[in-house]
């Protein structure tokens, strides 16, 4: 009690319980992706070891692209069990993709940032329910270093991420959808001031 009265520790924030859910949703999808993921490597790899090569195509495709090949009944019979897996798999991640599109089609923070460029709903959710509370954030830097993007030398990649977490952190705090024409006039305001 004496060091929470002399401010020797920080209030550690609980994360809402609807929010906790959300990242409950997006945990069961990683973990199929993962799993999906996964079964598609031995299968390519199976396939490489018979000399063949899978056409590049998105994952619920790799199967069907396998299947086209010319497989020996050997090779077909390796990889049936995985194909017999890899369906449900999709189904399920179909699922849980239309689920957590239902969810950011109801949470107001989530479909304000679905709106800047490249952040869809699983990203728009993710940020949402791993923040949680926009009002936690004095500024947009300690939400960007929230997520870890802080400043690196010679990595363009974080710096990019990092002005992207900036945008998000505006556009959530002001209840306003991404405008790129607003940020344009932001940025020109800004290099006349400088």
């Amino acid at each position: 009690m004496e060091a929470c009265r002399l401010g020797a520790y920080r209030i550690a924030h609980r994360v809402a319980a609807a929010r906790r859910h959300v990242r409950a949703a997006l945990a069961v999808r990683e973990a199929l992706v993962r799993t999906r993921t996964r079964y598609i490597a031995v299968a390519k790899t199976l396939v490489r070891r018979d000399g063949l090569r899978v056409a590049a195509s998105e994952s619920h495709l790799v199967a069907q692209r396998i299947a086209a090949l010319e497989l020996s009944p050997t090779l077909s019979a390796e990889l049936l069990p995985l194909f017999q897996i890899l369906a449900p798999i999709n189904e399920q991640i179909d699922a849980a993709d239309r689920r957590i599109a239902a969810l950011v089609s109801t949470d107001p923070a989530m479909r304000l940032l679905a709106t800047a460029p490249s952040i869809g709903p699983i990203t728009a959710s993710a940020i949402v329910a791993t923040a949680d509370d926009m009002t936690r954030f004095a500024s947009a830097h300690r939400f960007e270093a929230f997520f870890g993007l802080v400043p690196v030398e010679r990595i363009a990649v974080v710096a990019i991420a990092r002005r992207l977490a900036g945008i998000l952190h505006a556009v959530w705090r002001d209840g306003v959808p991404y405008d790129a024409a607003r940020l344009r006039a932001l940025a020109s305001e800004e290099r006349l001031t400088a």
